[in-house]
């Protein structure tokens, strides 16, 4: 998040700028209302530049003022954890969860998703007390789609991801077949 000093005029608005350093390219936001802003979707590891200029008024009669640079900054780098137990597993109906030991501290753990939707945790899926396993509930495995899906566990500081499989339910075993009449 972004923030700097607020403007001692009414109705004023302002205008945010930010590049990756060095770029030609300033994507702007502009008609901002606070002097303040959340920025998303940056390059990990990157440093980038801004400035920001207040603005009063609108269209062709607007003044605004010089940019004022802020202090450049560097975006963290992403780390790529391990799934160390339960990739490429496959759950049966019947069986109990899925369980995947993850290779990352538990007190950066933020999120998980299967498929890219966002599961609920003690609903779909339990954190282990110790360490960093999450396991997939049985009621929420037997809701997927039979085939490969995608477990993704985010991180303050990074991500993890694994393959694994729901496979059908068994059909049990079969009758025999009547016996022909003579």
């Amino acid at each position: 998040a972004l923030s700097w000093a607020p403007a001692d005029v009414d109705g004023v608005t302002f205008t945010l700028a930010y590049r990756v350093a060095g770029s030609p390219e300033w994507t702007e936001v502009s008609g901002l209302t606070v002097p303040v802003y959340e920025l998303d979707g940056l390059v990990p590891g990157a440093r980038y530049e801004w400035r920001v200029q207040a603005v009063v008024g609108e269209g062709d009669d607007a003044l605004a003022s010089a940019w004022a640079y802020g202090e450049s900054f560097t975006t963290q780098t992403m780390k790529a954890y391990q799934v160390t137990a339960g990739a490429d597993g496959t759950w049966k109906p019947g069986q109990p969860g899925l369980a995947f030991a993850i290779d990352a501290p538990r007190d950066k753990f933020l999120s998980l998703t299967v498929d890219g939707v966002e599961l609920v945790q003690d609903v779909d899926y339990a954190l282990a007390a110790d360490g960093m396993t999450v396991t997939l509930s049985p009621d929420y495995l037997a809701k997927l789609a039979e085939g490969k899906h995608e477990l993704t566990a985010t991180f303050a500081d990074g991500m993890a991801s694994a393959a694994f499989a729901v496979a059908p339910a068994d059909p049990g075993p079969t009758p025999n077949p009547p016996s022909p009449t003579p």
